[in-house]
């Protein structure tokens, strides 16, 4: 009987699996799981990069940490009902990232002039906060300081009810 292979990385080479054979791991299904699973994280980098960027960027720069909190639940209220520029910034830092995007499913034009490597996350990182952070430096509706919720109000409104 021979010893069975050994990859230094891996670890001991597993012998070629079957259909038939019920419970055994094989390296292909596992690679296969391993790149369905950094498909699905990169796909959620691309969503979520450009509207982590836009909270950041209107957290620290447009209001600066100053907020009118009630106003958060009225639609006729300092923010309305919708930030369309953040919206636009949104879609434009989603859309910019496909040709930098290195997926199973697809892979972009720019990919292979880069060597391969998948750089879509900072292409969004820096469109979408360049593009709020200009649409958006001058029109901040902040007030001059935090506005919080009356609790008395509400602690009243709560023992009515």
């Amino acid at each position: 009987m021979a010893a069975p292979e050994f990859d230094l990385v891996r670890g001991p080479v597993q012998q070629r699996c079957h259909e038939r054979d019920v419970g055994v791991i094989c390296p292909s299904q596992t690679d296969l799981c391993r790149a369905q699973a950094k498909n699905f994280v990169l796909a959620l980098l691309m969503v979520f990069t450009p509207w982590s960027i836009i909270n950041l960027t209107d957290f620290y720069l447009i209001s600066k940490d100053r907020f009118d909190i009630p106003a958060f639940y009225d639609l006729k209220g300092r923010y309305g009902k919708w930030n369309w520029r953040a919206l636009v910034a949104y879609g434009v830092g989603v859309v910019v990232q496909i040709p930098f995007l290195a997926q199973s499913f697809y892979t972009g034009p720019m990919v292979e002039k880069l060597g391969g490597a998948d750089i879509s996350w900072i292409v969004g990182i820096v469109v979408t906060f360049l593009l709020y952070f200009f649409m958006l430096r001058n029109r901040s509706v902040a007030p001059s300081e935090t506005i919080y919720p009356d609790v008395e109000a509400l602690d009243a409104q709560r023992s009515r009810g």
